[in-house]
């Protein structure tokens, strides 16, 4: 009683334990190797909105005309529309 299971199981499991690390470490840093897109879809699916604001402030500064068009295509499949209303 009083217990809610999520069902994770369309998420990598490379991305579930990123996202583990970020939450519990003193330091969070994501592993280069991270589905950034996966990542963000994760963050909406669970609603951890400062996890979202985090990688959005992190992309943007990545973010030129050369791959504008990628990333905003990101932000229509995870959702998060932060990422490409500027």
């Amino acid at each position: 009683e009083g217990h809610q299971t999520i069902n994770l199981a369309e998420y990598s499991h490379m991305s579930v334990d990123c996202l583990l690390d970020y939450i519990y470490t003193a330091y969070p840093e994501l592993q280069p190797t991270a589905d950034v897109g996966e990542l963000l879809r994760l963050g909406e699916f669970l609603q951890l909105d400062w996890f979202v604001k985090d990688l959005v402030k992190s992309i943007r500064i990545t973010i030129y005309d050369g791959n504008c068009c990628a990333w905003y295509r990101i932000g229509k499949l995870s959702g998060v529309e932060k990422l490409f209303n500027f």
